[in-house]
């Protein structure tokens, strides 16, 4: 599952961010490999808005 998450080229990060949020409220404990990978979606998911709102402000 790792291997799938990891190769997300369809730009389905939002997806896959939420998939794990929900994946760490249904185990009722934070796992670390979880975390990590929560933790880098979400700052893939920030850098992507920062590059689209630098090109083009008015684009959303």
């Amino acid at each position: 599952m790792e291997q799938i998450i990891s190769n997300n080229k369809n730009g389905s990060t939002e997806i896959y961010y939420k998939l794990f949020c929900m994946l760490s409220l249904l185990t009722f404990h934070k796992i670390t490999s979880i975390e990590k990978k929560k933790k880098s979606l979400k700052l893939s998911l920030e850098n992507e808005l920062k590059n689209l709102t630098k090109n083009n402000p008015y684009k959303l």
